[in-house]
């Protein structure tokens, strides 16, 4: 526990690698809503994502991403100190990410931007994206491994809370299509009337699916590009013989590195 909030607020790559949560949101919202978000002129204030997302709320408040990444309850004053930037980057990833949720209930509503009706319902469209693809402090929403009594066990998970969200995700997609694809076959072959709903639900998890896949892909290689940014800055170019030919293999070792233990 002290060494994770050590790590966490005396890392600044940490700190940049943290913008790969507002990505993960891609499996639930539309990258046109997550395009102009990021173009919103008027700021986000921190009372309003309150009043309409109590889940964000008692997130800032909780220190819920230290929590889900040191995989600890145990904070303490020093800690709360330390780890204050990794809470401020997190609290700005859901300001946009509250501006990205206006956008979508406006695409999928049609609830113009500004109205009550609109915040409300982008409210409850970012209660739902914090609990499906950003990292959590809610006993609810962490894998059994980041829930046991164990610290050895709970260290494996240490620093990863949010790939682990997004591949469990991934997974459940998987789970669906494969129960979808079932329950067709069983309905082709009674000639049952609820085919056609069966056949839509597939194509819709497929497309969820393929979200997801593009979500794993986008996250890890922002964070190869963020690991390319910091050996550029620590001049570790020279002490790298393949230099960006290793970017690929970067990519590829981020997604691989989702799983924990492969991590370690």
């Amino acid at each position: 526990g002290s060494y994770a909030k050590f790590a966490l607020g005396f890392n600044p790559k940490v700190l940049f690698t943290q913008l790969s949560s507002y990505f993960a949101s891609f499996g639930e919202l539309r990258i046109s809503s997550l395009v102009k978000a990021t173009a919103v002129k008027n700021k986000i204030k921190d009372s309003e994502v309150d009043k309409y997302c109590k889940l964000a709320e008692v997130r800032h408040y909780e220190l819920g991403a230290t929590r889900a990444m040191a995989v600890t309850d145990k904070i303490g004053k020093v800690g709360e100190i330390a780890t204050k930037p990794i809470e401020f980057m997190d609290r700005g990833v859901i300001k946009m990410l509250f501006a990205a949720c206006q956008q979508e209930a406006k695409a999928r509503y049609k609830l113009e931007i500004g109205t009550e009706e609109n915040k409300i319902k982008a409210g409850e469209i970012l209660t739902n994206v914090i609990l499906k693809t950003q990292q959590n402090q809610l006993a609810t929403e962490q894998s059994a491994a980041m829930r046991s009594a164990n610290e050895i066990t709970r260290s494996f998970t240490m620093f990863n809370a949010d790939s682990m969200k997004i591949l469990s995700r991934w997974l459940q997609t998987i789970g669906e299509l494969t129960a979808l694809k079932k329950r067709i076959k069983l309905a082709e072959a009674s000639k049952s009337d609820n085919l056609d709903a069966l056949k839509a639900q597939f194509k819709q998890a497929s497309a969820k699916n393929a979200k997801y896949c593009a979500t794993i892909v986008v996250i890890a290689t922002y964070m190869a590009l963020i690991g390319e940014l910091f050996k550029w800055f620590y001049d570790r170019y020279e002490d790298d013989e393949e230099g960006f030919e290793s970017f690929g293999a970067d990519i590829f070792g981020n997604m691989v590195g989702m799983v924990p233990l492969l991590r370690d």
